[in-house]
């Protein structure tokens, strides 16, 4: 097996968890707009927007805010140091995705 890791483990408790519906690969990519990283066999090319984000966060539109989103998984940047001054070796917290997986959106 080179290409899975199997383990095995003694399950010594449990506990039935009450709440909502677990999110579907159906719900993921359709309402959380969810793509798969492109290391993936599902991965599908999209066009990409980012030529334009940098200029969201010149100093010529002071008043407008960005946001910071996963192209991948849809997490959004909310950290005390601003998402430019993270190292290039930075990546999402969520699904490993590099810095420049990062599309900035206005608020």
């Amino acid at each position: 097996m080179s290409t899975h890791t199997v383990f095995f483990a003694e399950v010594t408790d449990g506990d039935i968890v009450p709440g909502d519906a677990p999110m579907t690969y159906a719900y993921y990519h359709a309402v959380m707009k969810g793509k798969s990283p492109k290391n993936a066999p599902t991965y599908e090319k999209h066009e990409e927007k980012k030529a334009d984000a940098p200029e969201n966060t010149s100093a010529g539109n002071a008043g407008s805010k960005v946001k910071y989103v996963c192209s991948v998984c849809g997490y959004e940047y909310e950290g005390d140091t601003p998402f430019e001054e993270l190292p290039d070796s930075w990546v999402c917290p969520v699904c490993g995705e590099p810095k420049s997986s990062f599309e900035a959106v206005p608020v």
